[in-house]
């Protein structure tokens, strides 16, 4: 067992501290090295200063006595949350998704985890889950929404279209006044972090609250690019930097180490954080799943899409050569359990050496077979060079959860007060931890660690096993990304540092940056055909199908404007151009 020490809570916050200095990212650093986890409160009786107290200053002697007037005589925030919130048999459906490997080991997932489970017995409010595997997400929630028969609460990631379309198609409600009458405790994190009041209410132009949003604190990259450090050893060979240096160290893994599948490519023909596309200077990244993500992003000001970059030729022709010196593992437009992570078996046979993975998985292979992965740096064309894209995740949300019109109005404040509760002191505390006794203890400092039902979970990651007995991102609340480092090998750490150490985030779209509802209509109406042919464009290029010649080249290109690409960017450009004249 590991026990969670003082020592590792100050190394993992110098680390933050080193991992963001000089990073000029638009994510608030300020926000992000916000203290360690501090110890929770056992009881749901919590109390805080008031906003705006710890300002208050004495007057001068001089000065006169006066009646403090209503704007500046503020009273204590009552914080307290009684429980149960009800006795009464309340349900509420939410619609989430769940990696494929839960079902052997949950029925229900959800549904019948420990710390879902313990939420219910503490409010009182029984959550319905609409439960389905990560892979047909997107599939059925569209149904879902198009049958009219929403549930009471989903991702708002899930929507294509923009927050206000919505709303006006009457399918989210407006929270805003509901908001700021039951849920103190979610106001009081408003007040504490300045990045996530900023970030609520971004999501409508109309002035509507229309998401529940979480926030993030330590933030820190998810995964990034591993190599096998022990293949390098055995080899004698120093860790690649540039395209060239990691085409040869490839070909060494291939011709001298008998790897069949020396590199991973996802089913798309990419890789996540953009990598290798991102040393030609685009983004190539699409996430179909769960919170969608387009390669969209600015140089100097001016919107572009990575893929229809002429610089993207270059880097599919790379990973086609690559492809055909068979460098690359071969049936990858086949693979379809993960665009992240690689297939174990490659791993665990030996027939992989370079793939991505996400850092909490990172040593899930060591226990197996003797296996040595280090962080590896976003590859460049030549040795200095900066990748401009950074994929560290966000603190203040851009998504959340959504309440639909299938709430009746008088249905709402109970479930307000319930995602409340996870926002207070306590709720966070079973977020970020899980149940005290079975997923958590406290070291002798006081401080929570995860118990071996989580780290040496049967489950087959350490990021599924924490989302399993925690609360988690399915929550309304305070994520602390710290709670993941003490349970890191310091090859992890280190790793963090490695996928920082070249980026700038100087060609990243804002991240509460948002599209209309005239923008979002325009754009959704060409763009889903648009991802389809480019999609069916990289596999055919990477495998040699089509010839990466100038003429297919060009006829690629017009074709996407004949699809519509250039209304789609005016559409991106319009918003961020809306965005800058919003907060210069």
């Amino acid at each position: 067992m590991k026990v969670k020490k003082t020592l590792c809570l100050l190394l993992s916050t110098l680390l933050i501290l080193s991992v963001f200095a000089g990073c000029g990212n638009a994510h608030s650093s300020a926000e992000a090295v916000q203290s360690a986890p501090e110890s929770a409160a056992s009881t749901a009786e919590t109390s805080a200063e008031a906003p705006g107290e710890a300002e208050s200053a004495e007057a001068p002697e001089e000065a006169p006595a006066e009646e403090p007037d209503e704007a500046s005589a503020q009273e204590p925030v009552d914080l307290t949350v009684e429980l149960p919130l009800t006795q009464e048999d309340v349900h509420y459906s939410y619609f989430a998704s769940f990696p494929p490997p839960v079902t052997e080991f949950y029925e229900n997932p959800f549904q019948d985890y420990e710390s879902w489970v313990e939420l219910r017995n503490r409010t009182g409010v029984i959550i319905d889950f609409i439960a389905v595997s990560v892979i047909a997400e997107t599939e059925q929630f569209n149904l879902l929404l198009a049958s009219g028969d929403y549930p009471d609460m989903f991702s708002s990631g899930l929507l294509t279209n923009s927050m206000d379309y919505y709303y006006d198609e009457g399918v989210v409600r407006d929270i805003k006044e509901e908001v700021q009458e039951y849920m103190p405790n979610y106001l009081h994190v408003m007040e504490e972090y300045p990045a996530f009041a900023d970030s609520v209410g971004i999501e409508s132009d109309e002035g509507h609250w229309l998401l529940l949003h979480n926030y993030i604190k330590n933030t820190a990259y998810n995964g990034g690019l591993v190599i096998r450090q022990d293949w390098l050893d055995q080899l004698g060979a120093e860790k690649p930097e540039t395209i060239d240096e990691y085409h040869d160290i490839l070909t060494r893994f291939k011709n001298e180490l008998g790897a069949e599948a020396p590199m991973f490519l996802n089913g798309e023909g990419m890789l996540v954080n953009d990598l290798f596309a991102s040393a030609f200077g685009v983004k190539s990244f699409y996430n179909n799943r769960g919170v969608i993500e387009y390669p969209i992003y600015q140089v100097d000001g001016v919107v572009k899409y990575g893929p229809a970059e002429d610089a993207y030729q270059d880097y599919l022709q790379t990973m086609a050569d690559w492809y055909q010196e068979g460098l690359i593992f071969s049936d990858f437009y086949s693979y379809t359990d993960s665009n992240t992570n690689a297939p174990n078996d490659l791993i665990l046979n030996d027939q992989m050496g370079l793939f991505t993975t996400q850092l909490m998985n990172m040593n899930q292979f060591n226990d197996q077979m003797s296996i040595e992965l280090v962080g590896a740096i976003t590859p460049t064309l030549n040795k200095g060079d900066m990748i401009h894209f950074d994929w560290r995740e966000a603190g203040a949300s851009v998504t959340g959860i959504c309440v639909s019109t299938m709430v009746e109005e008088e249905e709402l404040p109970l479930l307000l007060k319930m995602w409340d509760y996870t926002m207070s002191e306590e709720g966070q505390l079973l977020a970020n931890w899980g149940v005290e006794g079975e997923t958590f203890e406290y070291d002798a400092e006081g401080n929570p660690y995860f118990t071996t039902l989580v780290t040496d979970s049967p489950l087959p990651a350490f990021s599924i096993s924490i989302n399993v007995y925690t609360l988690g991102g399915a929550a309304v609340s305070v994520i602390d990304k710290a709670r993941e480092f003490c349970d890191y090998e310091e090859n992890q750490m280190n790793a963090m540092e490695i996928w920082n150490s070249n980026v700038d985030g100087a060609y990243d779209l804002p991240d509460l940056m948002t599209l209309n509802a005239e923008e979002s209509e325009a754009f959704t109406s060409s763009f889903s055909d648009i991802l389809t042919y480019v999609s069916s464009f990289n596999l055919q290029a990477i495998t040699g199908q089509i010839a990466l010649d100038d003429a297919s080249w060009e006829n690629y290109l017009d074709t996407l404007e004949t699809m519509g690409l250039s209304t789609c960017l005016e559409q991106y450009q319009s918003a961020y151009d809306r965005y800058l004249e919003k907060t210069a």
